[in-house]
């Protein structure tokens, strides 16, 4: 599980540095938050991430799913 976590952080560390917004949260924090999601949340998040807009689809469970 340790290994899929710093997949997870890497994964959300580089899509942060793709994008032009700015980074509100430590590294301490996104380990922490990682250490305390499921899978299924981490793949929502991960689904999440890769949208622009503020309001999430609908079919973001459904996305989600698919990476499982």
């Amino acid at each position: 599980m340790i290994s899929y976590v710093s997949l997870i952080i890497n994964y959300i560390l580089i899509i942060i540095n793709l994008s032009s917004s700015t980074i509100d949260i430590n590294l301490s924090e996104f380990q922490y938050i990682a250490d305390h999601l499921t899978v299924e949340e981490c793949y929502k998040l991960v689904s999440a991430l890769h949208f622009n807009e503020f309001d999430l689809p609908k079919g973001l469970n459904a996305a989600a799913q698919l990476m499982i």
